[in-house]
């Protein structure tokens, strides 16, 4: 989305949405006392008087979170109490994007570094936890509806021995594949989510052409 410095967050159309705001949005912060992220705020100013952007603008991601008796949960793992209506019924706030899905097909080699082009990986300690990787598939993935994505998991350095390009061996614990899987011997060596099985890690030909799920710590 790109808006200009008046765009406000009721116009959004997604719960996460990653906004590209213009230059020179400074001035509204100024003529304004209070950034709360309510429904009727300028998005790009609010950005910058949280501090997640500059007035030379620039990409943020804004998420959308229901407001239920004045607690509000923003991620997997934060959550905001008090200094909330119970008229307000949104709240938004911005985050820096640690996982991104790249929609350009690409094979595994190619998104591999495609990611490392951008100062990312393939994505890797995201989905070694639970918690976090269902965030990634219900938040990032699920909405996009994309069949399979590539992540950072291969056994193509030894035969059988599945790992993520972080080093960090691949176990029953950390891996999350699907039933049966892998099971394609030296002929899939490359790992990508599945939405057949519920975004469950599948192996498959690494010159396959699919999107991709970046990440940075």
């Amino acid at each position: 989305m790109s808006p200009t410095c008046d765009t406000k967050f009721s116009e959004l159309t997604h719960s996460i949405t990653k906004v590209t705001c213009p230059s020179g949005c400074m001035e509204l912060v100024l003529n304004e006392c209070n950034f709360s992220h309510q429904p009727e705020e300028p998005i790009c100013s609010a950005a910058i008087a949280h501090g997640a952007l500059s007035d030379s603008g620039g990409d943020v991601a804004v998420y959308e979170s229901e407001v239920n008796s004045c607690t509000i949960v923003v991620s997997q793992s934060e959550e905001y109490s008090s200094h909330c209506s119970t008229e307000i019924t949104k709240w938004y706030k911005f985050t820096i994007e640690r996982h991104i899905v790249i929609t350009t097909l690409m094979n595994w080699q190619d998104a591999r570094d495609n990611c490392r082009s951008i100062g990312r990986k393939l994505a890797t300690w995201g989905l070694r936890d639970e918690t976090v990787r269902n965030w990634i598939i219900d938040k990032l993935i699920r909405p996009l509806s994309y069949e399979y994505l590539w992540i950072g998991a291969t056994d193509l350095n030894n035969e059988g021995n599945w790992e993520y390009v972080d080093g960090v061996a691949m176990t029953e614990q950390n891996s999350f594949f699907g039933n049966t899987e892998p099971n394609g011997g030296s002929g899939q060596n490359c790992g990508r989510l599945a939405s057949v099985s519920n975004y469950l890690v599948d192996d498959f030909v690494c010159e396959t052409l699919h999107p991709s799920v970046c990440e940075k710590k």
